[in-house]
């Protein structure tokens, strides 16, 4: 790399420039990151979901995670329009409350598309 600086720069600005980035590239290359990734953060979409409903459905199987009911369960649920969901819950007071019945919330993205959770039953209760 110093012979190629030496090529562009001449050999004393050359032997300057490594110099600078042998003992600064590491903190250049942290901020320059910084920014990149900042700058990503700031302009990405906002992937806000908005609540639709609460929805009553059919609990069809469920199966602990890790054999351990407290770990979380896996869900099949029937919503009430025949399609079939596989949701994962993890919090242990809306996995240990479901029976028969669950309550899943509805969300929907910017594009329209369905989002479902897994919510404590009271959610359901009109």
């Amino acid at each position: 790399m110093l012979d190629l600086l030496a090529k562009l720069l001449g050999p004393h600005r050359a032997v300057t420039v490594y110099t600078f980035l042998q003992t600064r590239a590491l903190a250049i290359v942290a901020v320059l990151a910084l920014l990149v990734g900042g700058t990503l953060f700031a302009l990405r979409g906002g992937d806000t979901l908005d609540h639709v409903a609460y929805i009553e459905a059919r609990v069809l199987t469920t199966t602990p995670i890790n054999g351990d009911r407290r770990n979380g369960i896996i869900a099949d649920l029937r919503l009430p329009d025949g399609e079939t969901l596989r949701l994962t819950e993890t919090e242990g007071l809306i996995a240990g409350s479901l029976t028969d019945m669950a309550c899943v919330e509805l969300r929907r993205d910017r594009s329209g598309a369905p989002a479902y959770r897994l919510r404590h039953p009271r959610r359901c209760e009109i």
